[in-house]
């Protein structure tokens, strides 16, 4: 998944104050659930992959020096939620539950000023350039199995259940 916000600003004039704000919000969510229940073998797997590539830039770019009188900003805020989740649930006799889990995360956010500013600047006039990035990923990966009753609840032990799922006596 790529996002992109992306501001640039600038036509010409004279303004009295300069502002490029650019802002990026994203969230994603992958998710990946299994389960498998049988009367001798279950197998179940699951699998979840999230590839993240969001970019948020606040940039007055190249050109002619840019006049104005007053203030200037350039403000990039990015705020970015990543959250991944899988489960498997397996039953059986034998039960095998594999659950994986994978992100690749990149968040970029930028603000820049490739021109000169000037000619008419208020020398008590202020200049903020700022790039704001909060960033989170979370991952919850559970993965499960039950199996056979236990010797206690009437089930059998290793060998005797080899020797009934091969029909062979237990040793």
């Amino acid at each position: 998944m790529a996002d992109t916000a992306n501001v640039q600003g600038y036509d010409g004039g004279k303004p009295t104050n300069v502002s490029v704000k650019a802002t990026g919000f994203h969230i994603t969510t992958t998710e990946a659930q299994n389960g498998a229940a049988g009367d001798s073998v279950a197998v179940a797997a699951a699998v979840a992959v999230a590839v993240v590539d969001n970019t948020t830039t606040a940039r007055i770019g190249t050109g002619v020096t840019l006049p104005f009188t007053g203030n200037a900003e350039i403000i990039a805020t990015h705020d970015s939620g990543v959250a991944t989740t899988v489960k498997s649930d397996a039953s059986g006799d034998v039960g095998v539950g594999v659950s994986v889990g994978v992100a690749v995360v990149d968040e970029t956010v930028e603000a820049t000023l490739a021109r000169n500013l000037g000619l008419y600047a208020d020398a008590n006039g202020s200049m903020t350039i700022k790039a704001d990035a909060d960033v989170s990923s979370v991952m919850a990966i559970t993965a499960s199995a039950g199996g056979s009753k236990s010797e206690d609840e009437g089930g059998r032990d290793a060998d005797s259940e080899a020797g009934a799922q091969a029909k062979q006596p237990p040793m």
